[in-house]
């Protein structure tokens, strides 16, 4: 009788708690959790990468959104090749999208590929004469396409077509 009334209780309590979703019960993540990650794709050359004060200004941004930096080394020469690693990336780590930057004079360029869609967007950033003012401008950059991606929101950046 006892133990009858402790599974009953427990069944009731689960059912309260919602129970088992339907993406838990077909062993999928939800996508909130899939979501919360965020690549930058570095190049294998260290002089065009971005220096340890723009990825620090970037993790913080992304930490008030719960959001995880992963860092990859690639070849970002071109940017029909570069496109297709950020896709594979995308993929392989469930992250919502897939970010690199190129250096252009007197501006960066930030690349900003979405998985949902499968989007590839960029904007240019103006350098300042200040490290530290251009590595906020593009974290800033950078956090507002993440929060729109997990708003539901479109990206405010422009469509890249790639060869």
């Amino acid at each position: 009788m006892l133990r009858a009334l402790v599974f009953a209780w427990s069944v009731t309590l689960w059912l309260l708690c919602g129970g088992v979703s339907a993406s838990a019960q077909e062993g999928h993540a939800a996508p909130e959790e899939r979501a919360r990650r965020l690549v930058f794709l570095l190049p294998t050359s260290e002089e065009s990468a971005p220096p340890p004060a723009m990825l620090d200004a970037i993790r913080s941004q992304l930490v008030e959104l719960d959001v995880e930096l992963l860092l990859e080394t690639r070849d970002l020469h071109e940017l029909a090749v570069t496109s297709r690693a950020a896709a594979e990336s995308s993929r392989a780590t469930g992250a919502l999208a897939v970010v690199w930057l190129e250096v252009r004079p007197h501006a960066l360029v930030v690349y900003f590929y979405q998985r949902e869609g499968s989007r590839l967007l960029s904007r240019s950033v103006s350098v300042s004469e200040s490290q530290a003012a251009a590595a906020e401008e593009v974290a800033v950059v950078i956090r507002s396409a993440v929060s729109a991606v997990l708003e539901g929101a479109q990206v405010m950046m422009t469509e890249v077509v790639v060869p």
